[in-house]
């Protein structure tokens, strides 16, 4: 799996250190976390590049959620890429 970076803050006094955020690295900057509208074992996905805020993801397990997300904003990003290249087109014509 690509690069994920573990951002998840503690209290001086948490005793179970469980990993609650989690960002990717790579050319896409996106977040996977938790939060507390939705229940204790989903994960969502937030990418203020794509304008994504607290997607919930189908996947309770983090690996699948990293999986999920990566999917998710590369299925995003190749909508994108064709909607700009009709626009594109369209204003090659005029």
């Amino acid at each position: 799996m690509k690069e994920f970076k573990d951002i998840s803050s503690y209290g001086q006094k948490d005793k179970n250190k469980i990993p609650h955020h989690y960002t990717y690295c790579g050319a896409m900057p996106f977040a996977i976390h938790r939060h507390i509208y939705f229940p204790k074992d989903s994960w969502v996905l937030t990418c203020s590049t794509l304008d994504i805020d607290l997607l919930l993801l189908n996947a309770t397990d983090i690996e699948e959620a990293k999986r999920e997300a990566f999917n998710y904003i590369c299925d995003k990003l190749t909508d994108k890429i064709l909607e700009y290249k009709e626009i594109h087109a369209k204003l090659m014509k005029e």
